[in-house]
């Protein structure tokens, strides 16, 4: 009860609700609307100590017997992790210091690197997470459709490139340098923790204050 009372309210909350945003488009079948159905399938799955999915075997936004699977919740965290950028609305795609900045993480391990071209970005990103997957003893069907789906992320963010191309020829994908911050501009992380810069130590490092009154020194990749 407890999952189909979670994916119920994870869609059909109020859109306000900023915790969740990402599932505004996001449906349950009719067939759904009635515990009973949702617990006959459920017990038909290998449920057990797993998050139910609705991302991984399609791009469909609906919950549905036809979609959904239970995969490890480390897994789940692991595809559903993807940030969008400010710019392009791609995944783990920064600008930053004139280039694209792709940081897969795997594990532990933060796989950076720069690139001049936006798509060449991408491909580092999902080869990196494809190339981690292949690393694991994984089941093989589950395998299979982790690296599909790392395959269509893939194609989704490089079709978005070519239709920015598209629908603004003129606008280049150079991006230039950003200002360094000055002391007394404040921010927000990704979480949306506001932080005030107090120091700038050096070029590349940079006292910041949270409003926890907590303080610790960053690094600045400009």
């Amino acid at each position: 009860y407890k999952t189909w009372a979670g994916m119920l309210n994870r869609c059909y909350r109020k859109a306000t609700d900023n915790e969740y945003s990402a599932y505004i488009d996001t449906t349950v079948c009719e067939e759904w609307y009635t515990f009973s159905n949702f617990k006959s399938w459920m017990e038909r799955q290998d449920w057990e100590d797993k998050d139910l999915d609705k991302d991984l075997l399609t791009d469909n936004n609906q919950y549905s017997p036809e979609n959904c699977i239970f995969i490890p919740a480390w897994l789940n965290t692991f595809i559903s992790g993807e940030r969008k950028s400010s710019r392009y609305n791609l995944v783990a795609i920064h600008e930053d210091c004139g280039k694209y900045i792709s940081s897969p993480c795997c594990g532990d391990v933060v796989h950076s690197s720069s690139f001049v071209n936006v798509k060449d970005a991408i491909n580092h990103y999902h080869t990196v997470k494809s190339e981690y997957i292949l690393s694991l003893d994984l089941p093989k069907d589950l395998e299979y459709e982790v690296l599909k789906f790392f395959d269509r992320r893939r194609n989704r963010n490089l079709q978005k490139v070519e239709y920015f191309i598209e629908m603004y020829p003129t606008r280049s994908f150079e991006v230039r340098r950003p200002r360094l911050p000055s002391v007394g501009d404040s921010f927000k992380t990704f979480k949306g923790d506001s932080y005030t810069v107090l120091e700038i130590k050096s070029h590349q490092e940079i006292l910041i204050e949270f409003e926890d009154g907590s303080t610790r020194y960053v690094r600045n990749n400009c």
